[in-house]
């Protein structure tokens, strides 16, 4: 009998088992998020190449891109650099305004689009963020406002005023950071981190654009008053005075104290919004941390004769808190699941 007729008659043999599915979309290999292998390097080499490994995965996971942050942040410290020399070669009023600007928001500027990558799930608005970091910038102001009409920075208590001032800083800016992110639905962990680095941002370009000012200024003797004050004068000898003041300054008020100070409200508030801790373990571990954060953002806020010893506090502290800084950041893309 022909075989094509007891195929017709035989309706299990109308079915061809050895091919169940095919299409393009089922045999595209998909990756899936392996959460023990996130960081933000391994982000960075999956962007650099993403091959494939001949395996089919069962979910696609979208990951953030953040070389051109990176890239970024990379190109706008080389313009700085460079109006730096052209600033020392030929300084004019101006351009030492429009230096102490610019070198004041790059810190921020870098840190908040490099987390705004990484968001790839919360997405917060460009217009939000603006509002994030108004706020920062007016507490830096309400702040520094409380502090110089009622408190003063008299001698024999200036270490004591820094100290407090620190302290009411930090507890400010994550106490805002906090209540933003509480009121938010639905809040991922890399979103919570983006709320504070704009808040804590836009308090870090303030307080630099303040130390930037204070940093041009010249000493001026007044005869009238019989002693002399700091002022900004349009006068050849005096602008080269301030864009030398402002050069020998700007590495500390346009760098440090804005990076430092960005770290270590992000490592504060990315320890309050992590609920894979115990409410004792995340009790215990905040306290020992503001601790560390209040006394390092105090030292390295306060003006010593020691500059050896200046120095080598501010280069073990910031080590110190770049490593909990990664770790904080790694910690978190572990977390995240993206989708």
């Amino acid at each position: 009998m022909n075989n094509d007729l007891l195929r017709l008659n035989n309706v299990t043999a109308q079915t061809d088992t050895s091919v169940n599915k095919y299409s393009v979309k089922s045999a595209q290999k998909k990756k899936t998020s392996r959460s023990e292998g996130n960081s933000a390097l391994s982000l960075i080499i999956d962007e650099v190449y993403d091959g494939d490994s001949g395996l089919i995965y069962t979910e696609r996971v979208k990951k953030p891109k953040i070389i051109d942050s990176i890239a970024f942040s990379f190109v706008y410290l080389v313009v700085i650099m460079a109006f730096m020399l052209f600033v020392e070669a030929k300084a004019s009023l101006f351009t030492i305004y429009v230096l102490a600007i610019i070198s004041a928001i790059l810190v921020p500027v870098s840190l908040v689009y490099f987390f705004y990558r990484l968001d790839v799930r919360g997405r917060l608005k460009f217009s939000s963020i603006i509002y994030l970091v108004s706020v920062g910038f007016v507490v830096y102001v309400f702040i520094d406002f409380i502090f110089r009409r009622f408190v003063g920075e008299t001698l024999s208590f200036y270490m004591y005023v820094i100290t407090i001032r620190s302290a009411v800083e930090l507890l400010s800016i994550v106490l805002i950071s906090v209540f933003v992110i509480k009121n938010k639905t639905k809040c991922p962990r890399m979103t919570a981190i983006l709320i504070a680095c704009a808040v804590s941002s836009g308090f870090a370009v303030a307080e630099a654009l303040s130390g930037n000012l204070s940093a041009m200024f010249v000493s001026v003797e007044v005869h009238q008053l019989g002693s002399s004050v700091g002022a900004i004068l349009n006068m050849n000898s005096f602008i080269q005075r301030s864009a030398t003041n402002l050069l020998n300054q700007i590495a500390d008020t346009a760098f440090l104290q804005p990076l430092m100070f960005v770290m270590l409200i992000t490592i504060l508030v990315e320890i309050l919004v992590n609920d894979e801790w115990s409410l004792r373990k995340r009790s215990v571990t905040i306290v020992f941390t503001f601790l560390f954060c209040a006394v390092t953002h105090a030292l390295t806020n306060i003006s010593t004769p020691f500059n050896a010893l200046s120095i080598l506090y501010n280069v073990v502290s910031i080590a110190f808190t770049l490593y909990l800084f990664g770790k904080m950041l790694n910690n978190a893309i572990k977390a995240e699941k993206y989708e």
